[in-house]
């Protein structure tokens, strides 16, 4: 496993994360990517992605650790009850009446 910071450079991640990203945290195992992280302006967490065939292999927590590093306070969107579980075993607080998650120092 190698787990790369790949800070203004998104050729590597294959995706287009959009001119306001900022850095972005990519696992890639046997020359694929499998997992990736995105950190956008605004302290926005988004992009977060782990191929479903790796998932439940640590995967998430480890793109998510080596984000923190970089940025320790944020918010996300999550966009499924899977990553609303993940966000919440985080300790990521939910603001009220929104469906937005929060990490704080």
């Amino acid at each position: 496993m190698n787990l790369i910071l790949n800070p203004y450079d998104f050729v590597q991640l294959r995706s287009n994360p959009g001119a306001a990203a900022k850095c972005a945290v990519v696992e890639i195992l046997d020359g694929k990517v499998v997992g990736q992280l995105v950190y956008h302006e605004f302290a926005h967490l988004g992009d977060f992605y782990v191929d479903p065939a790796y998932q439940k292999m640590g995967i998430g927590t480890k793109l998510l650790n080596r984000m923190e590093q970089i940025v320790p306070e944020y918010f996300t969107f999550p966009s499924t009850d899977a990553s609303k579980s993940f966000f919440l075993k985080r300790g990521l607080m939910k603001l009220n009446g929104l469906e937005v998650f929060r990490k704080e120092k």
